[in-house]
């Protein structure tokens, strides 16, 4: 049996439920092929099923009806067989997909090792040179020689600026009793920080804003004072960002 021929009247079942308004049906020319052709006559025939109904039908669609039973071809054996004419097709639709350009350029991506996506030395070099020519500001006089100090530094020096860092600097003419004690603002005792005789000299003590406990204190404002027997006193005010 002719697989075309097979094949064409299957296409024409799938065919037939878009079809609507126009009436075809399939027949042979004279060279014994198979034809679509098409009828103008759209009138309805009455039938009788096995069970007695009235069921209506167009005159192509009893055409093709005797033509399929012609064929002695059972409907699965039809269905199996379009089945795999399907199957090829789409088959050879994914072949050629995979030969497209986009494809052969992701599979040869692919092939490549992750190796070649890592930069080379030259690479990172010249990209933080790059960073560095973006942030650069010109004209600025950077001093090859010398010392930095912070202008707050310098009016501490100068006493432009009142010092209330956490560092007690004071000095001794001679020996003689010396207690350093840590104030609230309310006058109460924090910390006593040194007590005890020393010699001559300039000394200089860092308080590291803890109570005699060992308490971490809060932020504020505290006074230092350095008793220099029963004669001198040295007072400094104590800041905790």
């Amino acid at each position: 049996m002719n697989k075309k021929y097979i094949f064409f009247l299957s296409f024409i079942t799938i065919l037939l439920p878009f079809l609507q308004e126009n009436s075809y049906a399939i027949s042979r020319n004279s060279n014994d092929l198979v034809i679509l052709q098409h009828i103008d006559s759209t009138s309805l025939v009455d039938t009788k099923t096995s069970s007695g109904e009235n069921q209506k039908y167009y005159d192509y669609q009893d055409s093709l009806y005797k033509k399929f039973l012609s064929l002695n071809v059972t409907s699965r054996t039809l269905f199996n067989f379009n089945l795999s004419l399907t199957e090829d097709a789409w088959n050879n639709i994914l072949n050629n997909t995979s030969e497209l350009p986009y494809q052969s350029a992701l599979s040869s991506l692919n092939a490549v090792p992750s190796v070649a996506f890592i930069p080379t030395g030259v690479e990172m070099m010249n990209y933080q040179a790059n960073l560095d020519a973006a942030s650069y500001i010109p004209f600025v006089n950077k001093p090859n020689y010398g010392v930095r100090v912070p202008l707050r530094d310098i009016g501490v020096f100068l006493g432009l600026v009142e010092d209330t860092s956490p560092e007690i600097v004071y000095s001794l003419d001679g020996s003689n009793e010396v207690e350093i004690v840590i104030y609230s603002i309310q006058a109460k005792v924090i910390a006593t920080l040194y007590k005890a005789i020393q010699r001559p000299g300039k000394f200089k003590i860092t308080w590291n804003f803890r109570d005699d406990n060992g308490r971490l204190m809060p932020s504020g404002d505290y006074i230092a004072e350095v008793r220099i027997g029963n004669s001198k006193f040295i007072r400094k005010r104590i800041v905790i960002p």
